[in-house]
């Protein structure tokens, strides 16, 4: 698989419905297309994106092609599906509450400038820089878009894999803490 740059990261925007109003708003709107509503659930979502569902992490990962980061050992279950698509992200759904997404990144070779940028974007005290596993993230507190509904999100690159959790309703101190637990999943070797 291959990504389609920053297609791949409005795919990914659009597949987890994550980002807050006014990031949603302004990176879609300005770059390439008009806002999309934040409606359903995630595996309504993930179909609606144009994703094919799997029967397991490791059958995704082989799809994508890439490593893949489970949640299974931090939220103690397994996903109730998950999804890959053509462009290689993977959607691992854990019920209504809780997203993670592995994608290969579309958004240039400085994830921190991309950060910075959104941040400036948003203009909020609720989207800030965090750090996962000792790197930087982007980090978005659930409810405080301009609807208050949107999802908390915390969004880092690991590996060279972009990976996004996100949750309802969910504090960021507990996307965090299921963040800094991901087990990665590589894809089997090719012969």
């Amino acid at each position: 698989m291959r990504s389609l740059g920053r297609l791949g990261t409005i795919a990914t925007v659009f597949a987890a419905a994550v980002v807050a109003g006014s990031i949603i708003s302004r990176v879609t709107t300005s770059r390439h297309m008009a806002p999309q509503p934040i409606a359903g659930d995630f595996e309504q979502l993930a179909e609606m994106s144009g994703a094919s569902r799997v029967p397991d992490i490791r059958a995704a990962a082989s799809a994508a092609n890439h490593v893949v980061f489970s949640a299974d050992v931090a939220v103690g279950r397994p996903p109730t599906s998950i999804w890959v698509n053509d462009i290689g992200q993977v959607i691992e759904v854990y019920g209504d509450e809780l997203e993670v997404i592995s994608e290969i990144p579309g958004y240039g070779p400085d994830p921190l400038a991309y950060y910075r940028a959104v941040i400036e974007d948003a203009a909020r005290d609720s989207v800030y820089l965090t750090s996962v596993q000792g790197i930087p993230g982007l980090a978005v507190e659930p409810n405080t878009d301009q609807l208050g509904t949107n999802p908390g999100l915390i969004r880092f690159e690991l590996r060279g894999v972009s990976v996004v959790v996100t949750g309802r309703d969910m504090p960021v101190e507990r996307l965090l803490s299921i963040a800094e637990q991901l087990s990665p999943v590589p894809p089997p070797a090719r012969g």
